[in-house]
C-alpha cells in the first residue's frame, strides 16, 4: 500500500550518534499581544487563524493507489473553526476528499467536510506544495482529540517518527467513515497543519531535531507519542499551542536550509523555541556559535526567539563545545530574545555533562519524565516572562 521514499533510518542514526516567505509579526505587534503586558489586558481582539497543530513533514513517503489516511491528534487551541493545510512529498500529490471529526472511543463523530476553494478535492501538482483548506465549522476543545481523514493519491510529505498511535490507513475512499479501522499509521503524512480560529493569542513553535520531535524509545507501544514531547508538555502547562517543526537528524545546517517553507511559512506564531546542536557537536562551538546567531537573526522578525541550553550528552569527546555553546548563550547573543538554562534540571553536578537519572534513555534522547522536565523548564521561564514585575 506504500513505498517509503528516503532513508529515514540514516537520519534517526545521525541524531542519535551524534557526532516562503514569513507568517509571523514585528517585535512590535508582539508586544502589543502579549497576554503578560498589563496594558493590553482590556484591549479587544478579533478572533484570527493561529496553529494549533503542525509537523515540519521534512520527508516523504508514496501511496501508490487511492488510500485513506486517518491520523488521530490533540489540538493544542481552542476556538470555533478549523483549517487544514495539506502538504505534498517528493511530487505531486491528489486529495480527492477530506474530512474532520471529534475522536470519541475509536468512532469519528461529527464529521465535516473538508473543502478547497470550494471543492472537495484538490491537486497539488508540485513538490513540497501546500494546500489550504476553506473554513471549515467544527468548534473544538483545548486539547480535544481531532480526527484528520482524507484520501490521497501519490506522494505525502513525511515525518519521521511514529508520534501518533491510533492513526490507521486504508485502501480507497472512507474519508466519512465513523469507525477507525486499517493498518496503523503512526508516521505523520500529508497534514502539517491545522489553524483554529479564535481571540488572538501567544503561539508557540519549537525547532530542533529528535529531542524536541519526541523521539525517546523508536516505535508504536513505546514511549514515542506526540504527546509525550517537551513542546507538547509546556502545551499543557500554558494553556497556550506550542507547535512541533522538529526534524529528526537534522542539524543547524538542515534547518537554516528548510526554515522558509517548515517554519516561516506559518501565520500566527508570537514565539519561537530553538533547541538544535546536539547533532553539530563535534564540528566545534565557533561553528555552532555562528549558525545559531544566523538562526536567530532569520527568525527575529518572525517572533520573540526563545533559545534553550544544550542539554547533557553522555559522549565525553563532545563535551568541551557543549560548554562552550553554553556559556555563549548565557551572554544572550544578538537576537536571543530569553534563555532557558536546562543544566541544572538535568544534569549531574559540577559539569552538568550528563543527565540525571532516570531521564534519558541512552545518553541523549530524554524519557518521558526528562521531556517532561524540559517542558517545566521552559514552561517557569515563560511564566516568568509574562509575569508582572515586583513592586
Amino acid at each position: 500500500m506504500l513505498r517509503r521514499i528516503g532513508l529515514l533510518a540514516v537520519y534517526l542514526c545521525s541524531c542519535s550518534c551524534g557526532g516562503g516567505g514569513s507568517g509571523g509579526q514585528d517585535a512590535s505587534y508582539l508586544d502589543a499581544v502579549d497576554a503578560s503586558d498589563p496594558a493590553d489586558a482590556s484591549a479587544p481582539v478579533a478572533p484570527v487563524y493561529q496553529p494549533g497543530f503542525h509537523e515540519a513533514l521534512r520527508w516523504a513517503d508514496y501511496a501508490p493507489g487511492q488510500t485513506t489516511y486517518r491520523f488521530k491528534l490533540p489540538i493544542g487551541r481552542a476556538g470555533s473553526r478549523l483549517k487544514i493545510v495539506l502538504r505534498s512529498g517528493d511530487g505531486p500529490l491528489q486529495i480527492s476528499r477530506a474530512t474532520v471529526g471529534y475522536y470519541a472511543n475509536g468512532t469519528v463523530t461529527s464529521i465535516k467536510a473538508i473543502g478547497f476553494g470550494g471543492l472537495a478535492s484538490v491537486s497539488l501538482g508540485q513538490a513540497r506544495q501546500l494546500a489550504e483548506s476553506d473554513p471549515v465549522e467544527l468548534a473544538v476543545a483545548f486539547h480535544q482529540e481531532l480526527v484528520v481523514s482524507f484520501v490521497a493519491l501519490g506522494s505525502l510529505a513525511a515525518s519521521a517518527i511514529e508520534l501518533f498511535p491510533g492513526s490507521v490507513a486504508i485502501p480507497g475512499d472512507h474519508a466519512s467513515d465513523p469507525l477507525i479501522a486499517g493498518a496503523p499509521q503512526a508516521t505523520m503524512l500529508g497534514l502539517t497543519t491545522i489553524y483554529v480560529e479564535a481571540p488572538t493569542s501567544s503561539a508557540f513553535v519549537a525547532l530542533g531535531d529528535s529531542i524536541t520531535e519526541g523521539y525517546i524509545e523508536g516505535g508504536v507501544g513505546r514511549s514515542d507519542d506526540y504527546r509525550n514531547s517537551w513542546p507538547y508538555v509546556v502545551e499543557g502547562i500554558l494553556g497556550a499551542p506550542v507547535v512541533n517543526a522538529a526534524v529528526s537528524g537534522q542539524g543547524l545546517w538542515s534547518e537554516l536550509q528548510d526554515l522558509n517553507g517548515e517554519v516561516l511559512t506559518l501565520k500566527g506564531i508570537t514565539d519561537c523555541a530553538v533547541l538544535l546542536g546536539t547533532n553539530d557537536l563535534g564540528s566545534g562551538a565557533t561553528d555552532i556559535e555562528s549558525n545559531l546567531t544566523k538562526l536567530y537573526s532569520q527568525l527575529r522578525p518572525f517572533c520573540r526567539v526563545w533559545g534553550l541550553t544544550l542539554p547533557p550528552k553522555d559522549r565525553p569527546a563532545t563535551w568541551p563545545d557543549r560548554q562552550a555553546v553554553n556559556q555563549w548563550m548565557r551572554a544572550k547573543p544578538l537576537g536571543l530574545d530569553q534563555l532557558v538554562d536546562l543544566d541544572t534540571d538535568l544534569g549531574v553536578a559540577p559539569t552538568f555533562n550528563t543527565w540525571l537519572p532516570g531521564l534519558a534513555v541512552d545518553g541523549i534522547h530524554p524519557t518521558v519524565l526528562g521531556n517532561s522536565k524540559i517542558g517545566s523548564s521552559f514552561s517557569a521561564a515563560a511564566k516568568a516572562r509574562q509575569s508582572p514585575p515586583s513592586p
